[in-house]
């Protein structure tokens, strides 16, 4: 049993050296203690569940007679864990948890805008009537149509909010269901190690719209002030996003490698046990 482990352990860590050699000079990866701990803790969960699926097959194996029926047993667990459980976590989430299609958004976005034009129209009808004879005088304009800007973009994001959480409780489920499946909660728990995961993308996506607002809100100073807009661009905002500590991250990554390394436990005294009362006639 150990000797299989180092089998396929092995060729995955030397795999594993070759490749952080041959990546970080063509990417000009800046590999620092924190990444290569990072790399280190991949590897390790990486390594947990490979023994799990080790353990599982000779589990498998020692429950039954032919190597046929070993052989289909362990094809349907691995279909059913990897294909089977993420769709159907999906699906119940959906189900559960309806979101408005983009058609929607784009409508409902559609209506806010004719709503507030709409409204700025009757504003300047509201202006002339009581001001007779007069044209509406150019600063005026700029009042109400910055006025129509303020609410659509007020509206438009609130709308965008709602649409926001409404599609992250879908997710939020789904990605507990999915966990039922060690397949699913290894992808979790590596991508959240490599600053891929869907936590670091809300983040960034909430960063993004901050930076917009402070975008948006620096230009508009500008204009109120009545400043004009060069081509210098050194005091605009900078983009300036922070990667979340490592505690952070590892405090999501545990309930996945908790969860991997508990059924690698359970595979092997499983086999253990079965292996001892397995009939070799």
């Amino acid at each position: 049993m150990a000797a299989g482990l180092v089998v396929l352990l092995v060729p995955m860590a030397v795999a594993v050296l070759i490749g952080l050699v041959l990546i970080a000079p063509i990417f000009d990866l800046s590999l620092d203690s924190g990444w290569l701990f990072r790399a280190g803790l991949i590897f390790l969960v990486s390594a947990l569940y490979i023994a799990m699926i080790f353990l599982m097959g000779i589990f498998v194996s020692t429950r039954t007679v032919h190597a046929l029926s070993s052989f289909i047993a362990l094809l349907l667990i691995w279909a059913g864990l990897n294909f089977v459980v993420p769709k159907i976590a999906a699906f119940v989430a959906q189900s559960i948890y309806r979101i408005p299609s983009v058609q929607e958004i784009e409508m409902q976005t559609a209506a806010i805008r004719r709503e507030e034009s709409e409204k700025m129209v009757k504003s300047f009808e509201a202006y002339r009537a009581s001001n007779p004879g007069k044209s509406i005088p150019p600063d005026v304009t700029v009042k109400l149509r910055r006025q129509m800007d303020e609410a659509i973009e007020d509206r438009e994001s609130r709308l965008m909010q709602s649409y926001e959480a409404a599609k992250q409780r879908q997710v939020n489920l789904a990605v507990n269901l999915a966990r039922v499946s060690p397949a699913s909660a290894y992808l979790f728990a590596v991508a959240e190690l490599a600053g891929t995961g869907i936590h670091r993308h809300n983040r960034f996506l909430r960063f993004l719209d901050q930076y917009r607002k402070t975008f948006r809100d620096y230009f508009d100073n500008l204009e109120r002030q009545r400043v004009q807009i060069v081509k210098d661009f050194s005091h605009v905002p900078n983009i300036s996003f922070s990667e979340e500590p490592l505690r952070s991250v590892l405090a999501r990554v545990i309930p996945d490698a908790g969860l991997i390394s508990a059924l690698t436990v359970l595979f092997f005294a499983s086999a253990f046990f079965s292996f001892i009362k397995y009939d070799l006639r």
